[in-house]
């Protein structure tokens, strides 16, 4: 690109976080929670995976028996388009 040139470029899903997976998506029983953890829609949570990785996940739904977490990244599944202005180049001094 040349100063004062635009363009719009496309990163597929598949370029850029992946593709959604539904089994990333789950539902748990309330009552495996810890008693003092009272999650809403929209809470981020840290969870611990049996590997002892460390994990964010977002409360998406809650009722009185159950809580549903998402744990694919917020971007999986979508493609990006980034709008890029090439405005000039500047020289270190």
């Amino acid at each position: 690109m040349n100063s004062g040139e635009s363009k719009r470029v496309l990163v597929t899903a598949g370029q850029a976080f992946g593709p959604h997976l539904d089994e990333m998506v789950v539902v748990l029983d309330r009552r495996r929670l810890p008693e003092r953890l009272n999650p809403k829609e929209d809470d981020r949570i840290q969870l611990q995976a049996p590997s002892g990785e460390t994990m964010m996940a977002a409360v998406t739904d809650v009722s009185s028996s159950t809580i549903t977490i998402e744990c694919n990244y917020p971007l999986a599944g979508k493609d990006l388009i980034f709008d890029i202005e090439f405005i000039d180049v500047v020289q270190p001094e």
